[in-house]
């Protein structure tokens, strides 16, 4: 169900901007990033599915670590630079914490999987998305949020990394 969403989500942002997106292998000329973020009450956390293009990422990481990095280079702790840029480029303003769940590579996209645990979610907060921006001046981020039953969409480029982002 949030493969057809995020899916979906997608046909409108490229309809929106009349964009038309290649995911072959190394074969896009635009930069995009697509978020799903989900309020689980049980957990009192947001859930969320980050998509993004495996050559991005791993360029992003070696950019981060100096060195070649790929999301399985560290066999022990495979995702510690990974952990890193995420709280570097893709996180609330205090007091919140995350988690780094997972990634998972299918054909050329990672899904990375995240949680946040916040004490109180209806309140607003800044939000920053800044994924790839050091690299591309031409990225684009889309933050899908629902809370309740209720969906918002935020976009995010250049200049405009951080955002007010609310659930009323």
């Amino acid at each position: 169900m949030l493969y057809f969403f995020l899916a979906f989500n997608f046909s409108i942002f490229s309809s929106y901007f009349n964009y038309s997106f290649d995911f072959s292998k190394n074969a896009h000329d635009y930069h995009v990033a697509i978020a799903e973020m989900e309020w689980n009450d049980t957990q009192k956390t947001w859930e969320v599915m980050l998509k993004v293009y495996s050559d991005d990422l791993e360029d992003a990481l070696t950019k981060q670590e100096g060195k070649k990095t790929t999301v399985q280079t560290h066999k022990k702790a495979p995702n510690i630079a990974l952990q890193k840029y995420i709280n570097t480029h893709f996180y609330f303003e205090s007091p919140t914490k995350s988690q780094l769940i997972g990634a998972e590579l299918e054909n050329d996209m990672y899904s990375i999987y995240v949680e946040f645990s916040l004490k109180n979610p209806s309140k607003s907060k800044n939000f920053t998305y800044s994924i790839f921006f050091e690299m591309f001046n031409d990225q684009l981020n889309m933050l899908n949020m629902k809370y309740k039953g209720k969906k918002k969409t935020f976009l995010y480029q250049k200049g405009k990394e951080k955002q007010i982002v609310n659930t009323n």
